[in-house]
């Protein structure tokens, strides 16, 4: 099946990113450095990629996603308000872990359970309601798939679900999806070539 040229952009550094934390369906805020990275992607955008009319915008609808979508658009010259926010492009749910570090997780005597989701990264289903990765692909796969293929597309999301869309997009096996490094310094360009990751130049310490 044909997809389209996609832009996909994570979200910047947020206070639990800096902090070792678990997000998933949670939120939490952009750190200084998250809101220099957003703000770096819309000037690639408006660098790399003009004109951006003719391109369909999406984003993820958590809190963190719609803070870099602002700072973005306000840096390459787009309506934040012209991002479709998309129930599916949303972060995997890691039920009660999410808000944790490791450390912590494993001090409530939840080592197995990391092991478990080390070992089958893409099987696991988290406890207390987490979703599986391959879940995650699964609705992020159902995006994919309904857009226009003719029609460029940016999209803002996150980490994991990024993983997803960038495996489905490629055909990858999952061993590869997991080596990529979904950085947050970089823009993931996605086409008929391959992936292009292009560096957005902000700093990632």
């Amino acid at each position: 099946m044909p997809f389209p040229d996609i832009i996909l952009i994570r979200h910047g550094q947020t206070e639990f990113n800096r902090e070792g934390r678990i997000q998933g369906q949670g939120n939490s805020v952009l750190t200084e450095l998250g809101r220099s990275q957003a703000a770096a992607y819309g000037r690639l955008l408006a660098e790399r990629f003009q004109p951006l009319a003719p391109f369909a915008l999406y984003r993820s609808p958590a809190g963190r996603c719609a803070e870099t979508t602002a700072l973005a658009a306000a840096a390459a010259g787009l309506d934040p308000g012209a991002f479709v926010v998309d129930e599916r492009l949303k972060e995997k749910g890691y039920g009660r872990w999410e808000g944790m570090t490791r450390p912590e997780i494993a001090g409530g005597g939840e080592e197995r359970e990391l092991a478990a989701m080390d070992a089958d990264p893409w099987g696991h289903r988290p406890p207390g309601g987490g979703e599986t990765l391959a879940e995650v692909m699964e609705r992020t796969r159902r995006w994919l798939t309904g857009l226009n293929p003719a029609q460029p597309v940016v999209a803002v999301s996150h980490g994991g679900t990024g993983r997803t869309l960038i495996r489905s997009y490629l055909a990858l096996e999952a061993e590869e999806a997991l080596a990529i490094a979904m950085r947050q310094d970089v823009v993931f360009h996605l086409s008929r070539r391959g992936l292009d990751v292009i560096e957005t130049g902000a700093d990632m310490s």
